[in-house]
Protein backbone atom coordinates (compact mmCIF):
# COMPACT_ATOMS: atom_id res chain seq x y z
CA UNK A 1 0.00 0.00 0.00
CA UNK A 2 2.80 2.44 0.91
CA UNK A 3 4.56 1.73 -2.38
CA UNK A 4 1.39 2.58 -4.35
CA UNK A 5 1.02 5.82 -2.42
CA UNK A 6 4.64 6.81 -3.13
CA UNK A 7 4.14 6.08 -6.83
CA UNK A 8 0.98 8.20 -6.82
CA UNK A 9 2.77 11.12 -5.12
CA UNK A 10 5.57 11.09 -7.71
CA UNK A 11 2.99 10.85 -10.51
CA UNK A 12 1.22 13.83 -8.96
CA UNK A 13 4.51 15.78 -8.93
CA UNK A 14 5.00 14.99 -12.64
CA UNK A 15 1.46 16.20 -13.41
CA UNK A 16 2.05 19.36 -11.39
CA UNK A 17 5.18 20.12 -13.41
CA UNK A 18 3.42 19.70 -16.76
CA UNK A 19 -0.11 20.82 -15.89
CA UNK A 20 -0.40 22.80 -12.61
CA UNK A 21 -4.10 23.54 -13.10
CA UNK A 22 -4.80 19.88 -13.82
CA UNK A 23 -3.04 18.84 -10.61
CA UNK A 24 -5.27 21.12 -8.53
CA UNK A 25 -8.36 19.73 -10.29
CA UNK A 26 -7.18 16.20 -9.51
CA UNK A 27 -6.55 17.10 -5.86
CA UNK A 28 -10.08 18.50 -5.49
CA UNK A 29 -11.62 15.42 -7.15
CA UNK A 30 -9.77 12.91 -4.95
CA UNK A 31 -9.95 14.90 -1.69
CA UNK A 32 -13.08 13.05 -0.45
CA UNK A 33 -11.21 9.73 -0.86
CA UNK A 34 -8.21 10.86 1.24
CA UNK A 35 -8.99 9.16 4.53
CA UNK A 36 -7.09 10.56 7.58
CA UNK A 37 -5.53 7.13 8.16
CA UNK A 38 -4.12 7.00 4.63
CA UNK A 39 -0.62 7.84 5.82
CA UNK A 40 2.76 7.94 4.11
CA UNK A 41 4.69 8.35 7.37
CA UNK A 42 3.18 7.15 10.65
CA UNK A 43 6.03 6.78 13.14
CA UNK A 44 5.93 7.70 16.85
CA UNK A 45 9.00 9.95 16.60
CA UNK A 46 7.80 11.90 13.53
CA UNK A 47 4.78 14.09 12.66
CA UNK A 48 1.97 12.23 10.92
CA UNK A 49 2.24 12.71 7.14
CA UNK A 50 -1.00 11.68 5.47
CA UNK A 51 -1.59 11.45 1.74
CA UNK A 52 -3.62 14.67 1.91
CA UNK A 53 -0.79 16.51 3.66
CA UNK A 54 1.81 15.14 1.26
CA UNK A 55 -0.14 16.29 -1.82
CA UNK A 56 -0.91 19.68 -0.27
CA UNK A 57 2.74 20.26 0.66
CA UNK A 58 3.74 19.43 -2.92
CA UNK A 59 1.15 21.86 -4.33
CA UNK A 60 2.03 24.58 -1.84
CA UNK A 61 5.78 24.32 -2.45
CA UNK A 62 5.27 24.65 -6.20
CA UNK A 63 3.04 27.70 -5.95
CA UNK A 64 5.13 29.41 -3.26
CA UNK A 65 8.08 29.24 -5.64
CA UNK A 66 5.82 30.53 -8.43
CA UNK A 67 4.69 33.37 -6.17
CA UNK A 68 8.28 34.38 -5.46
CA UNK A 69 9.36 34.26 -9.11
CA UNK A 70 6.27 35.31 -11.07
CA UNK A 71 5.03 38.89 -10.73
CA UNK A 72 1.76 38.17 -12.57
CA UNK A 73 0.88 35.37 -10.15
CA UNK A 74 1.81 37.62 -7.22
CA UNK A 75 -0.58 40.30 -8.55
CA UNK A 76 -3.40 37.75 -8.80
CA UNK A 77 -2.82 36.66 -5.20
CA UNK A 78 -3.08 40.31 -4.16
CA UNK A 79 -6.64 40.38 -5.56
CA UNK A 80 -7.82 37.48 -3.39
CA UNK A 81 -11.11 38.73 -1.86
CA UNK A 82 -10.76 37.03 1.54
CA UNK A 83 -7.37 38.47 2.48
CA UNK A 84 -8.63 40.04 5.71
CA UNK A 85 -10.16 36.77 6.87
CA UNK A 86 -7.19 34.49 6.21
CA UNK A 87 -4.64 37.00 7.53
CA UNK A 88 -6.62 37.47 10.74
CA UNK A 89 -7.01 33.72 11.22
CA UNK A 90 -3.36 33.07 10.37
CA UNK A 91 -2.14 35.66 12.90
CA UNK A 92 -4.56 34.54 15.62
CA UNK A 93 -3.51 30.88 15.29
CA UNK A 94 0.15 31.93 15.26
CA UNK A 95 -0.42 33.58 18.65
CA UNK A 96 -2.06 30.38 19.87
CA UNK A 97 0.99 28.43 18.67
CA UNK A 98 3.52 30.76 20.29
CA UNK A 99 1.77 30.62 23.65
CA UNK A 100 0.75 26.95 23.40
CA UNK A 101 0.84 24.70 26.45
CA UNK A 102 1.49 21.76 24.09
CA UNK A 103 5.04 20.76 22.96
CA UNK A 104 6.31 23.59 20.74
CA UNK A 105 7.40 21.62 17.67
CA UNK A 106 4.17 19.65 17.68
CA UNK A 107 2.21 22.91 17.89
CA UNK A 108 4.29 24.47 15.11
CA UNK A 109 3.68 21.48 12.84
CA UNK A 110 -0.07 21.66 13.52
CA UNK A 111 -0.05 25.38 12.72
CA UNK A 112 1.79 24.85 9.43
CA UNK A 113 -0.63 22.02 8.59
CA UNK A 114 -3.61 24.34 9.07
CA UNK A 115 -1.99 27.02 6.90
CA UNK A 116 -1.25 24.54 4.12
CA UNK A 117 -4.32 22.28 4.25
CA UNK A 118 -6.86 25.08 4.65
CA UNK A 119 -5.67 28.58 3.88
CA UNK A 120 -3.09 28.10 1.12
CA UNK A 121 -5.30 25.70 -0.86
CA UNK A 122 -8.15 28.21 -0.41
CA UNK A 123 -6.03 30.91 -2.09
CA UNK A 124 -4.71 28.57 -4.80
CA UNK A 125 -8.11 27.29 -5.91
CA UNK A 126 -9.45 30.83 -6.18
CA UNK A 127 -6.49 31.96 -8.26
CA UNK A 128 -5.86 29.18 -10.77
CA UNK A 129 -9.25 28.97 -12.52
CA UNK A 130 -9.88 31.69 -15.07
CA UNK A 131 -13.26 30.95 -16.65
CA UNK A 132 -16.77 29.95 -15.59
CA UNK A 133 -16.59 26.84 -17.78
CA UNK A 134 -13.42 25.68 -15.99
CA UNK A 135 -15.17 25.97 -12.64
CA UNK A 136 -18.21 24.07 -13.93
CA UNK A 137 -15.79 21.40 -15.11
CA UNK A 138 -14.34 21.13 -11.60
CA UNK A 139 -17.86 20.69 -10.20
CA UNK A 140 -18.62 18.03 -12.81
CA UNK A 141 -15.53 16.12 -11.69
CA UNK A 142 -16.68 16.34 -8.06
CA UNK A 143 -20.10 15.04 -9.05
CA UNK A 144 -18.47 12.00 -10.66
CA UNK A 145 -16.41 11.44 -7.49
CA UNK A 146 -19.56 11.45 -5.38
CA UNK A 147 -21.41 9.15 -7.77
CA UNK A 148 -18.65 6.63 -7.04
CA UNK A 149 -18.64 7.38 -3.30
CA UNK A 150 -22.42 7.15 -2.86
CA UNK A 151 -22.71 3.95 -4.92
CA UNK A 152 -19.92 2.49 -2.79
CA UNK A 153 -21.75 3.68 0.32
CA UNK A 154 -24.86 1.72 -0.68
CA UNK A 155 -22.64 -1.29 -1.40
CA UNK A 156 -21.26 -1.18 2.15
CA UNK A 157 -24.77 -0.85 3.59
CA UNK A 158 -26.22 -3.74 1.59
CA UNK A 159 -23.35 -6.19 2.16
CA UNK A 160 -22.27 -4.90 5.60
CA UNK A 161 -18.60 -4.80 4.55
CA UNK A 162 -16.25 -1.90 3.85
CA UNK A 163 -13.07 -3.07 2.08
CA UNK A 164 -11.68 0.47 1.72
CA UNK A 165 -11.84 1.23 5.45
CA UNK A 166 -10.42 -2.20 6.22
CA UNK A 167 -7.51 -1.33 3.95
CA UNK A 168 -6.71 2.12 5.33
CA UNK A 169 -7.45 1.51 9.00
CA UNK A 170 -4.49 0.75 11.18
CA UNK A 171 -4.10 -0.57 14.68
CA UNK A 172 -1.53 2.10 15.38
CA UNK A 173 -1.50 4.74 18.05
CA UNK A 174 -2.90 7.39 15.72
CA UNK A 175 -5.95 5.47 14.53
CA UNK A 176 -8.79 8.02 14.38
CA UNK A 177 -11.25 6.00 12.31
CA UNK A 178 -14.65 4.85 13.49
CA UNK A 179 -16.61 1.85 12.25
CA UNK A 180 -20.37 1.76 12.67
CA UNK A 181 -21.11 -1.39 10.69
CA UNK A 182 -22.26 -3.30 13.75
CA UNK A 183 -23.80 -0.51 15.83
CA UNK A 184 -27.56 -0.20 16.28
CA UNK A 185 -28.75 3.38 16.63
CA UNK A 186 -32.44 4.24 16.60
CA UNK A 187 -33.19 0.59 15.75
CA UNK A 188 -31.17 0.90 12.51
CA UNK A 189 -28.34 -1.56 12.02
CA UNK A 190 -25.13 0.09 10.89
CA UNK A 191 -24.45 3.70 9.97
CA UNK A 192 -23.21 4.31 6.46
CA UNK A 193 -19.85 6.09 6.09
CA UNK A 194 -18.57 4.98 2.67
CA UNK A 195 -14.89 6.04 2.36
CA UNK A 196 -15.01 8.51 5.28
CA UNK A 197 -13.70 8.06 8.79
CA UNK A 198 -17.02 9.02 10.41
CA UNK A 199 -20.68 8.90 9.27
CA UNK A 200 -21.29 12.54 10.21
CA UNK A 201 -18.20 13.65 8.28
CA UNK A 202 -19.65 11.80 5.29
CA UNK A 203 -22.99 13.53 5.81
CA UNK A 204 -21.25 16.91 6.06
CA UNK A 205 -19.47 16.45 2.72
CA UNK A 206 -22.70 15.42 1.01
CA UNK A 207 -24.64 18.31 2.52
CA UNK A 208 -21.97 20.74 1.27
CA UNK A 209 -22.21 19.39 -2.28
CA UNK A 210 -25.97 18.86 -2.67
CA UNK A 211 -27.07 22.51 -3.21
CA UNK A 212 -24.61 22.85 -6.09
CA UNK A 213 -25.89 19.67 -7.75
CA UNK A 214 -29.38 21.18 -7.71
CA UNK A 215 -27.95 24.44 -9.07
CA UNK A 216 -26.37 22.61 -12.00
CA UNK A 217 -29.61 20.68 -12.68
CA UNK A 218 -31.73 23.84 -12.67
CA UNK A 219 -29.39 25.59 -15.12
CA UNK A 220 -28.47 22.76 -17.50
CA UNK A 221 -30.02 21.49 -20.70
CA UNK A 222 -31.93 18.22 -20.42
CA UNK A 223 -29.41 15.60 -21.53
CA UNK A 224 -27.57 12.56 -20.23
CA UNK A 225 -25.57 14.79 -17.84
CA UNK A 226 -28.79 16.01 -16.23
CA UNK A 227 -30.00 12.44 -15.78
CA UNK A 228 -26.74 11.56 -14.01
CA UNK A 229 -27.06 14.66 -11.81
CA UNK A 230 -30.58 13.63 -10.82
CA UNK A 231 -29.31 10.14 -10.03
CA UNK A 232 -26.62 11.74 -7.87
CA UNK A 233 -29.25 13.74 -5.96
CA UNK A 234 -31.19 10.53 -5.22
CA UNK A 235 -28.00 8.82 -4.04
CA UNK A 236 -26.97 11.80 -1.89
CA UNK A 237 -30.36 11.98 -0.17
CA UNK A 238 -30.39 8.22 0.46
CA UNK A 239 -26.85 8.22 1.82
CA UNK A 240 -27.50 11.21 4.09
CA UNK A 241 -30.45 9.41 5.65
CA UNK A 242 -28.41 6.21 5.93
CA UNK A 243 -25.78 8.01 8.03
CA UNK A 244 -28.61 8.11 10.59
CA UNK A 245 -27.37 11.49 11.83
CA UNK A 246 -29.47 14.54 12.50
CA UNK A 247 -26.86 17.26 11.93
CA UNK A 248 -26.33 16.61 8.17
CA UNK A 249 -30.12 16.69 7.68
CA UNK A 250 -30.32 20.03 9.51
CA UNK A 251 -27.44 21.28 7.36
CA UNK A 252 -29.16 20.23 4.11
CA UNK A 253 -32.47 21.83 5.10
CA UNK A 254 -30.75 25.16 5.81
CA UNK A 255 -28.58 25.00 2.67
CA UNK A 256 -31.46 24.19 0.32
CA UNK A 257 -33.60 26.97 1.81
CA UNK A 258 -31.63 29.32 -0.45
CA UNK A 259 -33.76 28.18 -3.39
CA UNK A 260 -36.78 29.78 -1.72
CA UNK A 261 -35.24 33.15 -2.63
CA UNK A 262 -34.71 32.19 -6.27
CA UNK A 263 -37.06 31.85 -9.24
CA UNK A 264 -36.77 28.06 -9.18
CA UNK A 265 -40.10 27.15 -7.55
CA UNK A 266 -41.29 25.29 -10.67
CA UNK A 267 -38.05 23.33 -10.82
CA UNK A 268 -38.22 22.56 -7.10
CA UNK A 269 -41.69 21.05 -7.62
CA UNK A 270 -40.64 19.34 -10.86
CA UNK A 271 -37.61 17.62 -9.36
CA UNK A 272 -38.45 17.61 -5.66
CA UNK A 273 -41.74 15.69 -5.61
CA UNK A 274 -40.46 12.73 -7.71
CA UNK A 275 -37.28 12.72 -5.59
CA UNK A 276 -39.25 12.44 -2.35
CA UNK A 277 -41.34 9.68 -3.90
CA UNK A 278 -38.32 7.65 -5.02
CA UNK A 279 -36.56 7.99 -1.64
CA UNK A 280 -39.80 7.12 0.19
CA UNK A 281 -40.23 3.91 -1.87
CA UNK A 282 -36.60 2.87 -1.34
CA UNK A 283 -36.89 3.39 2.41
CA UNK A 284 -40.03 1.25 2.48
CA UNK A 285 -38.14 -1.47 0.61
CA UNK A 286 -35.32 -1.23 3.17
CA UNK A 287 -37.81 -2.06 5.93
CA UNK A 288 -36.67 0.81 8.17
CA UNK A 289 -38.97 3.67 7.12
CA UNK A 290 -40.25 4.37 10.65
CA UNK A 291 -36.73 4.44 12.07
CA UNK A 292 -35.43 6.89 9.45
CA UNK A 293 -38.54 9.03 9.95
CA UNK A 294 -37.62 9.20 13.64
CA UNK A 295 -34.17 10.53 12.66
CA UNK A 296 -35.82 13.21 10.49
CA UNK A 297 -38.10 14.17 13.38
CA UNK A 298 -35.01 14.40 15.58
CA UNK A 299 -33.43 16.83 13.11
CA UNK A 300 -36.53 19.05 12.99
CA UNK A 301 -37.52 18.80 16.66
CA UNK A 302 -33.99 18.63 18.05
CA UNK A 303 -35.08 19.95 21.47
CA UNK A 304 -37.44 16.99 22.11
CA UNK A 305 -35.78 14.79 24.74
CA UNK A 306 -38.01 11.78 24.07
CA UNK A 307 -36.97 11.68 20.41
CA UNK A 308 -33.33 12.13 21.50
CA UNK A 309 -33.56 9.08 23.75
CA UNK A 310 -35.15 7.06 20.96
CA UNK A 311 -32.44 7.98 18.43
CA UNK A 312 -29.38 8.04 20.65
CA UNK A 313 -26.35 10.25 20.10
CA UNK A 314 -25.49 13.37 22.08
CA UNK A 315 -28.35 14.67 24.21
CA UNK A 316 -28.92 18.31 25.08
CA UNK A 317 -27.93 17.55 28.69
CA UNK A 318 -24.62 15.95 27.66
CA UNK A 319 -23.89 18.91 25.36
CA UNK A 320 -24.61 21.37 28.19
CA UNK A 321 -22.22 19.47 30.45
CA UNK A 322 -19.55 19.43 27.73
CA UNK A 323 -20.03 23.18 27.18
CA UNK A 324 -19.58 23.93 30.88
CA UNK A 325 -16.46 21.75 30.93
CA UNK A 326 -15.06 23.49 27.85
CA UNK A 327 -15.74 26.87 29.47
CA UNK A 328 -13.71 25.68 32.46
CA UNK A 329 -10.73 25.02 30.18
CA UNK A 330 -11.33 28.37 28.48
CA UNK A 331 -11.16 30.29 31.76
CA UNK A 332 -7.74 28.78 32.50
CA UNK A 333 -6.23 30.38 29.37
CA UNK A 334 -8.92 32.66 27.88
CA UNK A 335 -6.79 34.59 25.37
CA UNK A 336 -4.81 31.95 23.46
CA UNK A 337 -6.18 28.65 24.81
CA UNK A 338 -4.24 25.48 25.60
CA UNK A 339 -2.88 24.94 22.09
CA UNK A 340 -3.92 23.47 18.75
CA UNK A 341 -5.28 19.88 18.91
CA UNK A 342 -5.45 19.92 22.73
CA UNK A 343 -9.13 18.96 22.66
CA UNK A 344 -8.45 16.16 20.17
CA UNK A 345 -5.88 14.69 22.57
CA UNK A 346 -8.36 14.90 25.48
CA UNK A 347 -11.08 13.14 23.47
CA UNK A 348 -8.68 10.57 22.00
CA UNK A 349 -7.38 9.44 25.39
CA UNK A 350 -10.67 10.15 27.26
CA UNK A 351 -8.84 12.10 29.96
CA UNK A 352 -11.94 14.17 30.74
CA UNK A 353 -15.20 12.15 30.58
CA UNK A 354 -17.31 15.30 31.01
CA UNK A 355 -16.28 16.50 27.55
CA UNK A 356 -17.44 13.25 25.96
CA UNK A 357 -16.74 13.45 22.23
CA UNK A 358 -16.85 17.28 22.38
CA UNK A 359 -19.62 17.55 19.74
CA UNK A 360 -19.08 21.16 18.69
CA UNK A 361 -16.48 23.28 16.92
CA UNK A 362 -17.13 25.91 19.59
CA UNK A 363 -15.78 23.53 22.23
CA UNK A 364 -12.61 23.13 20.16
CA UNK A 365 -12.15 26.90 20.00
CA UNK A 366 -12.81 27.35 23.72
CA UNK A 367 -10.26 24.71 24.71
CA UNK A 368 -7.63 25.00 21.96
CA UNK A 369 -7.50 28.63 20.86
CA UNK A 370 -9.38 30.82 23.32
CA UNK A 371 -10.45 34.30 22.20
CA UNK A 372 -7.71 34.44 19.56
CA UNK A 373 -9.21 31.57 17.57
CA UNK A 374 -12.79 32.69 18.13
CA UNK A 375 -11.96 36.11 16.71
CA UNK A 376 -9.94 34.64 13.82
CA UNK A 377 -12.64 32.25 12.63
CA UNK A 378 -15.40 34.83 13.19
CA UNK A 379 -13.58 37.36 10.98
CA UNK A 380 -13.03 34.73 8.26
CA UNK A 381 -16.69 33.65 8.16
CA UNK A 382 -17.84 37.30 8.28
CA UNK A 383 -15.44 38.20 5.45
CA UNK A 384 -16.86 35.37 3.32
CA UNK A 385 -20.51 36.20 3.96
CA UNK A 386 -20.03 39.93 3.35
CA UNK A 387 -18.36 39.20 0.01
CA UNK A 388 -21.35 37.20 -1.19
CA UNK A 389 -23.71 39.89 0.09
CA UNK A 390 -21.73 42.35 -2.03
CA UNK A 391 -22.24 40.18 -5.11
CA UNK A 392 -26.03 40.41 -4.63
CA UNK A 393 -25.94 44.17 -5.21
CA UNK A 394 -24.57 43.76 -8.75
CA UNK A 395 -26.42 43.13 -12.01
CA UNK A 396 -25.72 39.42 -12.60
CA UNK A 397 -27.40 36.63 -14.54
CA UNK A 398 -30.15 34.56 -12.91
CA UNK A 399 -27.80 31.56 -12.85
CA UNK A 400 -25.14 33.47 -10.93
CA UNK A 401 -27.65 35.09 -8.55
CA UNK A 402 -29.05 31.64 -7.74
CA UNK A 403 -25.51 30.44 -7.01
CA UNK A 404 -24.90 33.36 -4.66
CA UNK A 405 -28.11 32.77 -2.71
CA UNK A 406 -27.61 29.04 -2.23
CA UNK A 407 -23.95 29.57 -1.32
CA UNK A 408 -24.98 32.03 1.42
CA UNK A 409 -27.46 29.56 2.94
CA UNK A 410 -24.90 26.75 2.56
CA UNK A 411 -22.35 28.81 4.52
CA UNK A 412 -24.94 29.50 7.23
CA UNK A 413 -25.87 25.81 7.28
CA UNK A 414 -22.20 24.86 7.58
CA UNK A 415 -21.66 27.20 10.54
CA UNK A 416 -24.66 25.60 12.27
CA UNK A 417 -23.41 22.11 11.36
CA UNK A 418 -19.91 22.48 12.83
CA UNK A 419 -21.27 24.05 15.99
CA UNK A 420 -23.73 21.23 16.68
CA UNK A 421 -21.38 18.44 15.62
CA UNK A 422 -17.77 19.51 15.08
CA UNK A 423 -15.59 20.25 12.07
CA UNK A 424 -14.88 16.55 11.32
CA UNK A 425 -12.37 17.14 8.49
CA UNK A 426 -14.89 19.15 6.41
CA UNK A 427 -13.28 22.60 6.59
CA UNK A 428 -10.87 22.17 3.67
CA UNK A 429 -13.69 21.00 1.38
CA UNK A 430 -15.86 23.90 2.54
CA UNK A 431 -13.17 26.46 1.71
CA UNK A 432 -12.58 24.88 -1.71
CA UNK A 433 -16.28 25.21 -2.54
CA UNK A 434 -16.25 28.83 -1.34
CA UNK A 435 -13.20 29.51 -3.55
CA UNK A 436 -14.89 27.95 -6.60
CA UNK A 437 -18.24 29.69 -6.20
CA UNK A 438 -16.82 33.10 -5.30
CA UNK A 439 -14.45 33.00 -8.28
CA UNK A 440 -17.35 32.00 -10.53
CA UNK A 441 -19.33 35.02 -9.28
CA UNK A 442 -16.31 37.30 -9.72
CA UNK A 443 -15.77 36.11 -13.30
CA UNK A 444 -19.45 36.53 -14.10
CA UNK A 445 -19.37 40.04 -12.68
CA UNK A 446 -16.26 40.92 -14.71
CA UNK A 447 -17.82 39.58 -17.93
CA UNK A 448 -20.91 41.74 -17.45
CA UNK A 449 -18.79 44.84 -16.77
CA UNK A 450 -16.74 44.19 -19.92
CA UNK A 451 -19.87 43.70 -22.04
CA UNK A 452 -21.37 46.93 -20.68
CA UNK A 453 -18.20 48.84 -21.52
CA UNK A 454 -18.22 47.40 -25.06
Amino acid sequence: MILLQIIFVFSFIALLKNNPKGSIKLYIWILPFLHPNLALINLPSLPLITMQRALIFVLSSHFIVLYLLNEDFKAKIANFPFRIGIKTLGISLLLVTLFSKMPFFSSLFNYISILVEYLIIFVLVWNVFESEDEIKNVFDGLFISFLVITFYGLFTKIFQVNPYLNLVNTEGFRDISFSYDDIVRGNIFGRIQSVFYHPISYGGFMALLMPFVFWRIFHADYDIKNILLYLLIILLVLNIFLTNSRSPIIFVLIALSGFIFTKQIKNIIKYGIPLIGVVFILMILSGSLNDYFTTIKGAVFFWDEEIELEIGGSSILSRELALLTALGYFLQYPFTGHGLTMLREIVKFQTDPFLGNAPSFLFELLVDTGLAGIVGYSVLFSNILLKYKGFLSTNLSEETLDLIKITITTIIGYIVFINITGELNTFSFFLILVALTSKYCQLSQNNILMSNEA
